[in-house]
C-alpha cells in the first residue's frame, strides 16, 4: 500500500528535453485523486523551477535545494528548513573569495550573486546560463559586505567553476572536510554547499513524519547522488536506468531512463497502488 511518491525531477520525472509526457501526468493526477501524497524533490530552488512543473496541480509538497526547504505547493508557504548559519555562509565565503569561480547565495527564495566575479569569470558559462542568471539574480557590487551583514541563514550556496582548475577542486575537498556543510556537484562545472543536516533524505523522513506516514508506504524516484538520502529512507526506492551507479546501488528497484517515462512505466507495474485512505 502506497502512501506517498517522492519525485526527483532532472533526469528522472523530466525528459531530458525537459518535458513530462501527458500520460504521466495522467497517471500521477489520478494517483493524487486516491489520496496519496505526491511530493517533487529536487536539488532546484523554488524559483529555478521550470514552468510546467509549477502548474502541475497533484503535487503536495515541495522538497527544494536537496533537502534544505519543504514548503506547501498550494501557497509556496515554508514549513521545515534546515539552511546554514549566516556565520557559516560567511567564513566559506571568505575561504574560496580568492578563487577563480563565481559564488551565488540563495537567501528567503531570493538568489544574491557576486557580480564582480559573475563579470570576470562568466566565460565559463553558456549563453542560456547567462542570461538566466542575469534575469533572476541580484547583482550584488560588495559580496562581503552582503554576507556580513545578512541576519538570517542562507538556503544554500552555488559556486560556477572550470572544473580543471585543481586549486579548486582541492579547495572543494577542504571545504568538506573541515567545515558542517554537504557538498554536491553536477560533475560538470557547479555545485551546491548547504547545511551537513539537509538532505532530501532528512527532509522526507521528517515531511512523513508531520504526516504521520509511514516511511515503508513510500515510493521514490531518483537518478543521481543526491537521491541517495532519500532512497535509504523509503520502502520502495526506484532508479531510472539512466542513474548513476552509486544511486543504482542503493536502490532494491529500477525502471526505464526517464527519456523512456521510467517513472510513469514502473507506478503502471504496481498494482497495489492504493491510498491509505482507501
Amino acid at each position: 500500500m502506497i502512501s506517498m511518491i517522492a519525485l526527483d525531477l532532472d533526469g528522472t520525472l523530466l525528459r531530458s528535453d525537459g518535458s513530462i509526457s501527458e500520460e504521466t501526468i495522467d497517471k500521477l493526477e489520478r494517483l493524487h485523486e486516491k489520496g496519496i501524497v505526491v511530493v517533487v524533490a529536487t536539488g532546484r530552488s523554488y524559483i529555478g523551477l521550470p514552468q510546467n512543473i509549477r502548474c502541475l496541480s497533484f503535487v503536495d509538497y515541495l522538497i527544494s535545494s536537496n533537502g534544505t526547504t519543504v514548503t506547501r505547493w498550494d501557497d509556496n508557504s515554508i514549513i521545515y528548513r534546515e539552511w546554514m548559519p549566516k556565520d557559516l555562509s560567511y567564513l566559506i565565503f571568505k575561504e574560496c573569495s580568492n578563487l577563480d569561480i563565481i559564488i551565488d547565495t540563495l537567501v528567503d527564495g531570493t538568489w544574491h550573486i557576486d557580480a564582480h566575479k559573475y563579470k570576470k569569470y562568466n566565460f565559463i558559462l553558456n549563453n542560456n546560463v547567462k542570461k538566466y542568471i542575469e534575469k533572476t539574480r541580484v547583482m550584488e557590487d560588495d559580496y562581503d559586505f552582503f554576507l556580513n551583514t545578512l541576519n538570517k541563514g542562507t538556503e544554500k550556496i552555488v559556486m560556477n567553476f572550470d572544473p580543471s582548475n585543481e586549486i579548486i577542486k582541492n579547495k572543494i575537498s577542504y571545504l568538506s572536510q573541515c567545515y558542517p556543510v554537504n557538498i554536491w556537484s553536477d560533475k560538470k562545472h557547479k555545485l551546491d554547499i548547504i547545511s551537513e543536516k539537509a538532505s532530501k533524505g532528512n527532509a522526507l523522513k521528517w515531511l512523513a513524519n508531520f504526516l504521520k506516514i509511514e516511511v515503508d508506504t513510500i515510493i521514490a524516484f531518483g537518478n543521481d547522488d543526491n537521491d541517495i538520502s532519500m532512497m535509504k529512507e523509503v520502502g520502495i526506492p526506484v532508479a531510472v536506468s539512466n542513474a548513476t551507479g552509486s544511486l543504482k546501488d542503493s536502490t532494491k528497484y529500477t525502471t526505464v531512463s526517464n527519456d523512456q517515462d521510467g517513472v510513469l512505466q514502473y507506478l503502471r507495474k504496481v498494482s497495489t497502488l492504493t491510498s491509505q485512505k482507501e
